[in-house]
This record gives C-alpha cells, sequence and structure tokens, in this order.
C-alpha cells in the first residue's frame, strides 16, 4: 500500500473474486494491494461482517481491528460481529494484499435487525372516491426490534395516476404527479375532481425504524364513477376525443353495432369516438380478451396496450390473453373511434 495509487475509484460493494488475474487486467495479477475506506450505516443491534479473502485482509471499524484475516493462504472467510444500541455511521477500513495464485477479495456488512411493517388501514385497496371527497387516511407499523413505531415514523405519499386520451394512431401516456405528502398516523386528503380524464390515486406509506429500516405498502383508490364490473363511458362528437363529452354514464358492457347509425340518434352518424374505463377483477389465471371494431380500437391494462386494433377498417376482430399467478382488480381502458360507414365497438374479457 506505499506510493501512488495506480487506481483511485469509488467501488459500491467489496465482492472480488478475479481468479488467477487481477484488477488491472493483464498486469499485474500478482504482488499487488488494495485499501477500501468509508463510512457505513450500521444498524442497531447486531451487526456481521465476513470477510473472504486469497490471501491477506483486515477490516477496521472506527480505527478498530476487528477482522483479521492476514497472511498468505488460500481463500479464507473470517467473521466479526459488532453490536449498536443505535443505528448510525461508522468508519470502516479494509486493507487487502495479493502474493501469488488465486485472488479473492470480498467484505459484507448484514444485520440482524429486521425492518418494519407498515399497514394502511384507509382507504383500502380498491376501494372508490367522489370528486372532491375528503377522504380520512389512517396507517400504522410494528417494528420486530422497536415495536409499535410513532407517527413520526410514517412518512405518506399519495400519487395521482393520469391516462390523458391520444389521437388516433398514438399510444396512451399514463403518468404519475405527486399530489400529497404527509407524515403521521392519520391524516386527510381531498380528492381530485374526476370529471375528465381517467385518474386514480395512490397512497404509499413507509414505516421507518430507528435504525434506519424501513419498508413500504401501497394501496390504490378509484373514480366512485359506476357499479364493480360496469364501466365509466364518455362519448365525444368528434374521433379525437376532444372537448366535453356529449354523454357520460355507466355502460353495463361494450357491445355495440350501430351500423350506420351511431350512439347519439341521428346525428352524427360518422366522426365519434368514446372512452371506457373499468376496473376490472381478473381472476386466477389466464383470461382472454377480444375487441371487435370498425374503425379503431385500442385497449390497455395497467397502462400496457395489450390489443391494437386501430386504423380504418370494416369490422375486425383481435385478441390477447392475460395470465396473472392471483386474482385482483386491474385498470381496463378501451379507445375507440368511428369515421365512416358501419360503425361496431365491441369488448369482452373471459376467464379461461
Amino acid at each position: 500500500w506505499s506510493g501512488t495509487p495506480t487506481i483511485t475509484r469509488c467501488d459500491d460493494t467489496i465482492n472480488n473474486d478475479w481468479g488467477t488475474g487481477g484488477p488491472f487486467g493483464t498486469s499485474p495479477v500478482d504482488n499487488f494491494s488494495v485499501s477500501w475506506s468509508g463510512s457505513q450505516y450500521f444498524t442497531k443491534g447486531i451487526n456481521t461482517l465476513s470477510s473472504t479473502s486469497d490471501d491477506g485482509m483486515q477490516v477496521w471499524v472506527d480505527g478498530q481491528l476487528v477482522i483479521d484475516n492476514n497472511g498468505i493462504h488460500p481463500a479464507t472467510t473470517k467473521t466479526a460481529t459488532l453490536t449498536y444500541t443505535t443505528g448510525g455511521f461508522h468508519d470502516v477500513l479494509v486493507k487487502y494484499y495479493e502474493a501469488t495464485g488465486q485472488a479473492v477479495a470480498k467484505l459484507s456488512i448484514t444485520s440482524a435487525n429486521k425492518p418494519p411493517v407498515p399497514q394502511i388501514s384507509q382507504p383500502t385497496d380498491g376501494s372508490g372516491f367522489a370528486a372532491n371527497q375528503v377522504m380520512t387516511v389512517t396507517g400504522s407499523a410494528t417494528d420486530p426490534e422497536d415495536g409499535t413505531l410513532s407517527g413520526e415514523s410514517l412518512q405518506w405519499n399519495v400519487i395521482l395516476h393520469h391516462c390523458p386520451p391520444v389521437t388516433p394512431g398514438n399510444t396512451q401516456i399514463c403518468h404519475t404527479h405527486p399530489f400529497d405528502t404527509f407524515t403521521g398516523t392519520i391524516g386527510s386528503v381531498t380528492a381530485p375532481d374526476t370529471s375528465g380524464d381517467w385518474v386514480w390515486l395512490e397512497f404509499e406509506l413507509t414505516a421507518f425504524d430507528s435504525s434506519g429500516a424501513n419498508a413500504t405498502t401501497r394501496v390504490n383508490v378509484w373514480p366512485n364513477f359506476c357499479p364493480a364490473g360496469s364501466y365509466w363511458a364518455q362519448y365525444y362528437k368528434n374521433r379525437t376525443w376532444t372537448g366535453t363529452p356529449a354523454i357520460k354514464r355507466c355502460d353495463a358492457t361494450i357491445h355495440n353495432n350501430w351500423g350506420t347509425g351511431g350512439p347519439f340518434g341521428t346525428s352524427p352518424v360518422d366522426n365519434f369516438s368514446i372512452i371506457w374505463h373499468s376496473r376490472h377483477f381478473f381472476r386466477q389465471g389466464t383470461s382472454t380478451l377480444t375487441a371487435t371494431s370498425d374503425d379503431g380500437m385500442q385497449v390497455w391494462v395497467d397502462g400496457q396496450l395489450v390489443i391494437d386494433n386501430n386504423g380504418i377498417h370494416p369490422a375486425t376482430t383481435k385478441t390477447a390473453t392475460l395470465t396473472y399467478p392471483l386474482a385482483g382488480y386491474h385498470d381496463v381502458l378501451v379507445q375507440y373511434f368511428e369515421a365512416t360507414g358501419n360503425a361496431v365497438a365491441q369488448f369482452s374479457i373471459v376467464k379461461q
């Protein structure tokens, strides 16, 4: 460890098995040394340091030698435990050298401390909200070492998911906006005005224990437009989903064959568009989605395009299959437009 270092850099970890090589490439592969130093976070309780080296390695924490794996030897592992009453940063120095043959240099620091377990009581996952509704938010967390955590240890983030309509031929661009943040076991959030584009809220609760260990849980809540299983529909008197919808209603199904007519009666019978949204319950296993349209239709599930039946064409059917290991709710968005001539818009989800 003398002279000017050949390499100076930041290493994320110390986890090296160079075989008969070394950190310099082709030369040298023997008779080199490395020193690592940094401030590492140790959690409250027992922390285990594990050193594996071929050849020698020594580890100091706050100037105290805690692992002496020195000498010329094959890959050998030694460990040490350090116990702290509170979590915090400590200075760590590792010195390693390689003589000849194989070269291994590894150090890990693990903690017996287990992360807390956060729980959101209100709102519940999959529940609904009305426009401008004031929602009560409650949560808690327990920690194996600290017990029940105080409100100061609970950080809330509320995220607004937004899926605006798109023009024919383009893709759906769902994105997020920061909506609210607060700390504590209880709070309140005023829901957005849901009369426009498709939106929903994600509530994220992160709990921190005294050692700095943390864990996060999440729930999603949805606009309370329609009964479960039906679609919130917005009908536009243009084919670009722009302006104010001429009709807003709940549709139990999407199964329309208007012929040369349309949903508005006598006018317009061409150049109109529709958006349907649903929070659909998918059963465990594989489900088949089927879209039949004249003209264009696109189907997204959880923001991913799964059926692209877009374009100006006669009644055409396309399908997709989705497989879920667990049953649960997923966001379904269907966008349809009619140019001229016959108008067909049909969509179904069937469990195989």
